[in-house]
């Protein structure tokens, strides 16, 4: 893309450098040139369904964008509205206890949002956090929950038995 709109370039670093700026990615490049889209109009969408959605299906609609939008830089968007995607987590912990910093257990919390939106992931696209270039979460009370329940109930048979079983159907 950038060979048909940059004249005469010389080398690859004149095809990443837009205005004396010099990007780097070709993508950057591109994204600086107008030539692609950037995901203004996703953290419009997430900025709009903030208002009227609660924060479990934020994190759906987060995951549907991922999966199905095509998005430039998922964890620029990530970072923008991990705060939201976590919000139910702070206020149960709030409830919970009130007295506690808050600010000890955002890591926590964010792990937690992470987790929930990996399952979300998984269920609609197949793929896992770092797949879309975002942290992968963290295992909690020492179970590693990277997979999406229904995913392992699908996939948890013996192969031997099933073959036998359509051996004999």
């Amino acid at each position: 893309m950038l060979l048909n709109v940059v004249k005469g370039p010389t080398s690859f670093k004149t095809l990443n450098s837009v205005n004396g700026i010099l990007y780097p990615t070709y993508q950057a490049a591109c994204l600086a040139l107008g030539l692609l889209e950037g995901d203004n109009h996703w953290s419009d969408t997430l900025t709009d369904a903030r208002i009227s959605s609660s924060t479990s299906k934020l994190r759906e609609l987060f995951a549907i964008i991922l999966v199905f939008c095509n998005v430039s830089n998922p964890s620029e968007l990530w970072d923008k509205f991990q705060d939201h995607l976590m919000e139910d987590y702070v206020r149960d912990f709030q409830r919970h206890y009130p007295d506690a910093d808050i600010n000890a257990h955002l890591e926590n919390f964010s792990n937690h949002a992470l987790l929930a939106l990996q399952d979300v992931l998984l269920s609609i696209g197949g793929n896992t956090l770092p797949y879309y270039g975002l942290p992968s979460p963290q295992a909690i009370d020492g179970i590693v929950e990277n997979l999406n329940r229904e995913y392992i109930e699908h996939t948890n048979f013996d192969p031997v038995e099933l073959q036998h079983w359509i051996n004999q159907n």
